[in-house]
């Protein structure tokens, strides 16, 4: 997709980050890119690039590096070595917390640590996938029960995760039900194979 043009005097932040899992590895590459725009085009101020993999099933960082594409002053490439400090943590719970604590401050970059940030995404997007290779994402699915029942079944942290996923809340009460009217059968959602359906919105 190709990014919006910034508009004259205005300043823009774009961040991505892409996923894809490698046999019991998740490759990850993401990006920071901000804007400045001019009359006659843009002004790049910051690109930083990062790059590495994370051990499944733990979610353990086991390699990374940061690329600074462009940066306003020489001295903002002097903290990219920090990112080090970050090899071997998981992605669970306090993840934000200790970033912050071991990238933060005048010894680091703070446009890095909001780009290994996004890291904490690379969980919910590689369960995604996981749920996708067993079942189409699609209305049906989703309002059912089916696309939740497979989620817990994979992983039962899904639940009380957040508010869509509270006990006692209708996203988890229709996949719950799903999994009952399943155990009768013997047949197990994890058993079919995916689909190749429009991923409707």
């Amino acid at each position: 997709m190709t990014p919006a043009r910034t508009p004259q005097g205005a300043a823009r932040r774009e961040k991505t980050l892409e996923v894809a899992i490698e046999g019991d590895e998740l490759r990850f590459h993401g990006r920071l890119y901000d804007t400045y725009g001019e009359s006659d085009g843009v002004t790049v101020i910051h690109e930083f690039v990062a790059r590495g993999r994370i051990a499944l099933p733990r979610l353990e960082i086991v390699e990374i590096s940061v690329e600074a594409v462009t940066v306003p002053y020489g001295t903002c490439r002097l903290t990219l070595e920090r990112v080090q400090q970050v090899v071997g943590m998981r992605i669970v719970s306090g993840f934000t917390g200790e970033i912050l604590r071991r990238l933060g401050g005048n010894a680091g970059c703070s446009h890095v640590t909001v780009l290994v940030l996004e890291l904490a995404a690379a969980g919910i997007l590689h369960w995604f996938i996981r749920i996708r290779e067993h079942l189409p994402y699609t209305r049906q699915n989703r309002e059912s029960g089916r696309w939740g029942a497979v989620g817990i079944t994979l992983n039962s942290g899904f639940v009380n995760a957040c508010h869509g996923w509270a006990e006692g809340g209708t996203m988890l009460d229709r996949a719950e039900e799903v999994l009952r009217q399943q155990e009768p059968t013997g047949i197990s959602l994890l058993d079919g194979h995916p689909g190749h359906e429009g991923h409707e919105a």
